[in-house]
């Protein structure tokens, strides 16, 4: 059993960590299971497909007798956006959502900021909808840029296939026969972090939560102890079934033969 602590897997860092390891490590892995602290109940054995992007906005500096113009207020200009871009249709099925994560921009009341960033994700099931969704928004800051006059590009930080195994793959059952023993209620849903590595190579995994918490990714984030108990103990029955049935984990399927079919997620 290997256990890994995984680097650089947040934000720019794309997962950096456990994809090196994957690239260079030299043994066969069956399996693997990914641990985060919360939600206890979790279960993730899909990847959506993604684009994680940055936008950043950049005013001229001059004068500030008019701020409410967007031409001369980075805040606004961000805005009107992502004011269009919320105005972007969403299919319903297969899922896709556009989640807004933050914006940063100015110091103070009255000045004007010159620079706003906003930081965004797109997710969908369906293969290629992140992408279509992204050149809708690369779209719009093009027109809002023209209007405006002001510097405005997009970064793509991060992007992920969709895939993973089915619900009626043997680990994920194992999962699910473990948790309900253990009285916690299976809360399906897919992941875009260290679970994405694994899919990519061709790894049946999944994500399971350790404990609960609560106000979470803020300066008051807590999680609970005693359920930590229950949490551990349905990692030992995870694992004890990986290893009692090795031929059971079959591999999910292979997203990078998407990427070799020239599809861009």
């Amino acid at each position: 059993m290997i256990l890994l602590a995984a680097t650089r897997s947040l934000g720019r860092g794309d997962l950096g960590g456990i994809r090196f390891f994957l690239d260079q490590v030299n043994r066969s892995i069956s399996a693997g299971v990914c641990l985060e602290g919360a939600q206890l109940g979790r279960l993730s054995y899909s990847c959506p497909g993604m684009n994680r992007s940055k936008i950043v906005c950049n005013v001229q500096a001059g004068g500030t007798e008019r701020p409410h113009q967007g031409g001369q207020n980075a805040l606004v200009t961000m805005a009107e956006i992502l004011r269009r871009i919320l105005d972007i249709p969403i299919a319903q099925s297969p899922k896709t959502a556009v989640i807004m994560g933050s914006m940063c921009a100015g110091t103070g009341y009255t000045s004007p900021p010159l620079r706003a960033v906003l930081r965004f994700e797109v997710r969908s099931e369906q293969v290629g909808k992140a992408r279509e969704i992204r050149e809708q928004i690369e779209k719009i800051i093009d027109e809002v840029s023209a209007e405006t006059g002001a510097s405005t590009s997009i970064e793509v930080l991060a992007r992920r296939a969709p895939g993973g195994v089915a619900a009626s793959h043997p680990l994920v059952k194992a999962t699910c026969d473990v948790m309900r023993g253990l009285d916690i209620t299976p809360a399906f849903q897919p992941s875009a972090g260290d679970l994405a590595a694994l899919i990519f190579k061709k790894i049946p995994g999944v994500t399971i939560g350790i404990s609960r918490g609560y106000h979470i990714h803020e300066p008051t984030e807590n999680v609970e102890i005693k359920p930590i108990f229950d949490g551990l103990a349905q990692l030992v029955g995870i694992l004890q079934f990986i290893d009692a049935h090795p031929a059971q984990m079959e591999p999910p399927l292979d997203p990078s033969d998407l990427n070799r079919k020239g599809i861009d997620i």
